[in-house]
């Protein structure tokens, strides 16, 4: 219906009117729909909302990384002396730990403000407090680098949580926590320092210098000198500013720097224990028991630049864009890097170091302001590369952390206390004398024993001192020594933690002990083994429980189980059984009567059996193993081939002797050629046509009537005994006399290089390498070590090092052999 107007024309029918209105109303209802959406898309995808969510997701992966159980051997005495400095309100004077050392000098009370701090968080806590502990921890080390950058990008975040990637192995439970958070934090100060834009700010970052350098000498000791070579850096970078860039306003703050250093080494001595700390740097230096610890020896080459390569190409790269306080920026890496050469522990540092370098010289540089806008033009493919980049540094990383928690089952919340079975047990058994322990578990006693029961030794290796460490590391590999050091000591039961240092064929004080008609195991379980002296007080206990068919050795490598018959066959299943039951959470001896199971036919028994050890330790290897081969003896070829690729995915590089040739005949079987041929590969090796050479050691052969009281000497006869064997065709036996060697005297050139040359004739030749490397660090003159290095490199395919270690071989007196290597190497394609 149409309405006249009065011009003649028409109004809008009522209908018309009523849909005009209607479109009208729903386009301006869905614009305000779409504007909303689109708002709340741009909101999404905002870089703003995007950088707190890389923040908010880089904490949660921090947490994630550092979320393992307690492992850590020395946590366990440092949180007991924190509970005795709590209880008694003083300092340890003499040691309370070690029946050896009584009455005499306690010495590890630098860090007896981290002692405390860490009992306190266990003792409200558990072992969850610890846990998140460490995770927060990690994340504030970090987040203070972080702050030097002007705008939380998330390529540094990314940067950030890889360090900690890296680094997941330094992140234990004890002391070394605190430095890391307080080397960051001095850092940032140092930058915050020198974009000081008055005096008052210098004035108040100098007080925060003071007042971190006095919470960190008693946090931990001697680690308070990194704070004060930041300040020297700092004083060297202003010097040089006065010098150089004829800035004559630097000279007051060259003297707040002088008088803050003055202040900071008067620091190093205000700690309750007076000049303690500076005694034990003194003694640490000096003292060769770091040898016998492997966090304080260098990682090869090869392994250390695979893992900080990137770290030196951005922190170099960032000083080189940046170029601001190149003194202090440049100091401060090559410090960082040089420590981190001395010892694997020490890499951490220059991690931060570079990291915080990055962050502070890329968000100053012109340069690099840039490229952020280059990358903000292209900002969806960007994020398309960035997206595949993070998922597959977060895929190496789901790798990287599931190796390292894989082997002793750290996964999750909760300790890995080893030797709580054994102590369990010398406490039920009302077990008393004076006891030896190995070093690793030394620790966890005191921490369980203090007061009744004293260790042997821990792991305060300053306090015990090289001689003493090294007559114990002798007595594992010598039953003489052992006699000697049981009689001096008047040792009646021992508790070894022999899975911790088990090597390739044999087991340290077990391999002897086990054969020792003086000494009986009583308690084995996966970790550790007790063992009772035959002395009238324990002869009833030895009685009543000494194993006779199971000992340490054989569970370990499971030698004569399947070859037991008769009555030993019985005997031996009932004494496995009673491993399963004072060891719930292990699986040897479990594993060992599915291997008997498996020999005998019985094979549903033996799956029944390898089931229950997966259930006990789902991401060990090794019950797969078994299990691949119950499916073979099936002929049930697709679950074979299936549960091997499961094994080789659970062991990485870490499972001995994998016949390659074997498992690719399962995948051929299993109708896979292609899988088949690509294990293949793995088992084709080429044969050496060059000897190496070895090289004698320069001693007195052994005299007949043993080995010397010198634990020293144990160590050079056990060297030419390795050479002995090498020459007869005992590659195994000289392979053991070698590396048993090395553990007593790690810093003999002429052992390290034999255990090369030895490496190469077994074509192991990364491992042949790594050994020849510690050769030529120790004595950078070894033409025999440099000559074997370059036949490691040559069979490596590695032309370039061959070379030029062959070059060095003739430079150092093996010219003729060196000569005809050279040929050989000049002819390798490149």
């Amino acid at each position: 219906m149409q309405v006249p107007s009065k011009g003649g024309g028409t109004f809008l029918s009522v209908e018309s009117c009523f849909l005009l209105v209607s479109e009208t109303g729903f386009r301006v209802h869905f614009g305000a729909m779409m504007t909303r959406a689109a708002s709340i898309r741009s909101f999404l995808f905002s870089v703003s909302t995007l950088r707190v969510g890389a923040l908010f997701v880089g904490v949660l992966a921090i947490g994630w990384i550092c979320t393992f159980k307690i492992m850590d051997r020395d946590f366990w005495w440092h949180i007991k002396a924190g509970e005795i400095f709590l209880q008694t309100g003083r300092m340890i004077v003499t040691d309370p730990f070690a029946y050896a050392r009584e009455g005499m000098a306690y010495l590890a009370t630098h860090e007896w403000l981290a002692q405390i701090m860490l009992y306190l968080v266990y003792a409200s806590g558990g072992f969850t407090g610890i846990i998140l502990f460490r995770a927060v921890i990690a994340t504030v080390s970090v987040g203070l680098l972080l702050l030097l950058a002007k705008k939380p990008r998330i390529v540094y975040t990314v940067l950030a949580v890889w360090a900690i990637v890296i680094t997941k192995g330094s992140f234990l439970e004890r002391p070394q926590l605190f430095t890391f958070v307080l080397f960051a934090a001095f850092i940032l100060l140092a930058f915050r320092f020198l974009d000081a834009g008055s005096e008052r700010i210098r004035r108040s970052i100098c007080a925060g210098f003071i007042a971190l350098e006095i919470l960190w000498v008693n946090m931990h000791g001697g680690a308070a000198l990194l704070g004060c070579a930041i300040v020297t850096f700092l004083l060297l970078q202003t010097t040089t500013d006065i010098f150089l860039l004829r800035q004559r306003e630097s000279l007051r703050t060259a003297l707040l720097l002088i008088g803050t250093l003055v202040l900071m080494a008067i620091a190093l001595v205000l700690p309750p224990n007076g000049f303690g700390t500076i005694h034990y740097i003194i003694q640490l230096m000096s003292d060769q028991t770091i040898a016998f610890i492997a966090e304080w020896q260098p990682r090869n080459w090869g392994l250390y630049l695979s893992e900080l390569w990137l770290f030196f190409v951005l922190g170099v790269l960032a000083l080189c864009m940046g170029r601001r306080h190149w003194v202090f920026n440049t100091l401060l890496l090559l410090a960082t890097a040089y420590l981190s050469r001395q010892a694997f522990r020490h890499e951490i540092l220059f991690i931060f170091a570079s990291i915080a370098t990055c962050f502070y010289q890329l968000e100053r540089s012109e340069r690099m302001e840039r490229v952020w806008e280059w990358i903000a033009a292209r900002r969806t493919s960007v994020r398309i590369i960035a997206a595949i980049v993070l998922l597959l540094l977060a895929r190496h990383a789901y790798t990287r952390s599931f190796g390292f928690e894989r082997q002793d089952n750290l996964f999750g919340f909760g300790q890995f206390d080893l030797a709580r079975g054994a102590y369990d047990f010398i406490e039920r058994e009302k077990i008393t004398g004076n006891m030896f322990n190995t070093y690793g578990i030394g620790g966890y006693l005191i921490y369980r024993g203090y007061p009744d029961r004293k260790v042997f030794i821990d792991g305060r290796n300053v306090d015990y001192g090289f001689d003493y460490m090294a007559r114990a590391y002798a007595a594992g590999v010598n039953p003489e020594r052992w006699k000697e050091l049981t009689d001096t000591y008047n040792i009646t039961y021992a508790i070894v933690d022999y899975d911790a240092i088990k090597q390739a064929d044999r087991l340290p004080y077990s391999f002897h002990l086990d054969t020792n008609p003086e000494w009986v195991p009583v308690y084995v379980d996966d970790w550790t083994a007790v063992y009772l002296k035959r002395t009238p007080d324990n002869q009833p206990l030895i009685d009543r429980l000494h194993y006779t068919y199971v000992d340490p050795t054989n569970l370990q490598f499971h030698d004569d189980f399947p070859e037991a018959t008769g009555i030993a066959r019985e005997q031996l299943v009932t004494e496995l059984r009673r491993v399963q039951t004072d060891n719930p959470q292990g699986i040897k001896a479990t594993m060992a009567l599915a291997k008997m199971a498996l020999t005998d036919g019985q094979l549903d028994e033996a799956k029944t059996l390898v089931e229950r050890a997966r259930k006990m330790q789902p991401y060990n290897p090794e019950p797969l193993a078994i299990l691949a081969v119950i499916y073979t003896r099936q002929e049930q070829w697709q679950q074979a081939a299936d549960t091997y690729s499961e094994v080789l995915r659970l062991a990485g590089d870490n499972y001995p002797n994998i016949n390659y040739t074997y498992i690719a005949s399962i995948f051929q079987k299993a109708g896979r050629p292609w899988t088949a041929w690509y294990y293949r590969l793995g088992s084709a090796k080429e044969a050496p046509v060059v000897p190496a050479q070895m090289s004698g050691s320069s001693i007195p052969a052994a005299d007949s009537k043993g080995l010397s009281v010198n634990p020293a000497a144990d160590a050079l006869e056990l060297a030419d005994l390795g050479v002995a064997q090498a020459g007869s065709g005992q590659l195994i036996e000289a392979e053991q006399s070698f590396r048993t060697s090395l553990m007593i005297n790690p810093g003999n050139p002429a052992t390290w290089n034999n255990l090369c040359a030895l490496l190469i004739s077994l074509k192991r030749y990364p491992e042949a390498a790594d050994a020849c490397k510690r050769a030529v660090e120790i004595d950078e003159k070894f033409g025999d070590a440099h000559y074997n290095l370059a036949l490691a490199y040559y069979w490596s395919g590695s032309k370039k090092d061959a070379e030029a270690e062959a070059l060095l071989a003739k430079k150092h007196g093996r010219k003729e052999e060196s000569d005809a290597l050279l040929v050989l190497i000049r002819k390798m394609k490149p």
